[in-house]
């Protein structure tokens, strides 16, 4: 009776919670995102041995759920799934027969809050982490900044405010790595800055700093490894015999993009980076620079540009690290076929040398934005440049790319290399939730005296086509 009596008051107590009013506040909802497919053919081994296949098709969706309790309080995830079709690897698994596997992806998670009586915001948790930069507008996305030094996702926290009615600050923290393992001391990697935007009407200038720390037991943290990783890498052994590794890698950055767009129709813009970092070890010391200048003239039915830009090569002896500027993740739009001028993508034979601009010279002349047909327009650019890495850092590159965890990535290109790329690009506008864009790109690569490369081939070519899906 007692056992009976005592469930009975549970179950009322329930019942009465449950007809109690709500006290948490409605939130709003909101969801956007988009889906791509993109099928390209492709040949970009630059070798009449290449064995890699001509055509695929990749698929990516990301979905943004925003939640806002109020002006003050609300919250952002971000989901991503990624397919190459036909394949069932890690982080692609569902895009073989069948379809039955997980690779969706939690991107973002981050709270938005204001601090009481007061303009400053907070974010925190996983978020964009983005530098300043410059650059074209990417004719798909409608970015304008061309970042080169960071561009990333992370966990970690950023407080932004108005210093005054043209000026703001944002400081931040992200932690990249760590793995919280009381058996593996000093893994941890964090890096925190600040950037000052400062603009009135016209102009826009926007200084930034950043410093880093990796253990020597932080098993990876350099997102782009060149020859010479900044950070140390287990499998990488030490130049020095005998060599006792400092606890901590130490690194900084600092930059400012400067954007001008008083004289319209003209804009010109101006980004400079410097890194430096003192490895664990010499063979990882990285430091170097990169500068880009941009010039524009907005004639309403077309938009001719010009961007050139120089960043800073290996001196040739890897055994006193690299004199590349150090990156952490890039996102530049310098063309559509060797950098990211096109669809966030993770095709492969794109992007050919890597997200950044690191360790080459180039000049690039476009028009964009020019129509023939109403809702279609085109991009059409054309670049020459190349490396401003030592010719003698042939003999440990080897094949001509970098590896990234050891499996050869991105194209090396030392100061006798020269490279002529031209992209022809189209977005059709169908509907206002869809869009189809085609890329043409060829690419000439002429390699230098210094590289013995049997069988290299000079041309190269992308195709593709994407269809995307905006919500």
């Amino acid at each position: 009776m007692r056992r009976t009596t005592r469930w009975h008051l549970l179950l009322g107590f329930f019942l009465l919670c449950l007809g109690l009013p709500q006290t948490i506040p409605a939130v709003e909802t909101k969801i956007m995102g988009f889906t791509d497919v993109t099928t390209q053919l492709a040949d970009t081994d630059f070798s009449s041995k290449g064995k890699a296949d001509k055509l695929q098709a990749t698929q990516r969706s990301r979905i943004w759920v925003m939640m806002n309790a109020s002006e003050n309080v609300g919250g952002t995830m971000m989901f991503e799934l990624d397919n190459i079709w036909g394949r069932d690897a890690a982080g692609m698994r569902g895009g073989s027969l069948g379809t039955d596997g997980v690779n969706i992806g939690v991107k973002e998670a981050y709270i938005d809050w204001k601090i009481p009586n007061s303009t400053i915001r907070v974010r925190m948790g996983l978020q964009p982490f983005i530098l300043p930069g410059i650059g074209a507008v990417n004719p798909y996305t409608h970015e304008v900044d061309s970042v080169t030094t960071m561009w990333a996702r992370g966990a970690g926290v950023m407080v932004s405010g108005e210093l005054s009615e043209n000026v703001a600050l944002t400081t931040f923290w992200l932690r990249a790595a760590n793995d919280n393992s009381a058996n593996n001391f000093m893994d941890n990697a964090d890096l925190g800055g600040f950037i000052l935007p400062i603009r009135w009407e016209g102009f826009d200038i926007r200084p930034w700093a950043m410093i880093s720390f990796a253990g020597k037991n932080d098993p990876f943290f350099t997102y782009r490894p060149t020859l010479t990783p900044a950070y140390p890498v287990h499998a990488s052994p030490s130049s020095v015999a005998g060599d006792d590794p400092d606890d901590y890698a130490m690194g900084w950055w600092a930059g400012v993009a400067a954007t001008v767009t008083a004289l319209d129709p003209w804009k010109f813009a101006l980004d400079f980076n410097y890194g430096d970092i003192k490895g664990v070890t010499e063979e990882m010391d990285r430091g170097g620079w990169y500068a880009s200048f941009l010039a524009e003239y907005d004639m309403d039915v077309v938009v001719p540009g010009l961007l050139a830009w120089y960043a800073s090569g290996d001196d040739g002896d890897p055994r006193n690290g690299s004199e590349r500027l150090p990156t952490i993740l890039g996102n530049w739009y310098g063309s559509s076929m060797s950098f990211s001028g096109q669809f966030d993508n993770f095709a492969w034979q794109s992007q050919l040398l890597g997200l950044e601009p690191s360790g080459t010279w180039g000049v690039s002349l476009y028009l964009r934005d020019f129509s023939f047909i109403p809702d279609v327009k085109h991009t059409l650019r054309a670049l020459v440049y190349g490396g401003t890495n030592d010719d003698d850092m042939a003999r440990y590159v080897n094949d001509g790319y970098t590896k990234v965890a050891g499996v050869p990535t991105w194209l090396y290109l030392t100061q006798s290399d020269h490279v002529v790329e031209l992209n022809f690009n189209t977005t059709w506008q169908i509907y206002d939730n869809l869009q189809w864009s085609f890329e043409a790109s060829w690419m000439n690569l002429n390699r230098g005296d210094c590289w013995e490369l049997p069988g290299h081939e000079n041309n190269g070519y992308r195709i593709a086509s994407t269809v995307r899906f905006l919500f």
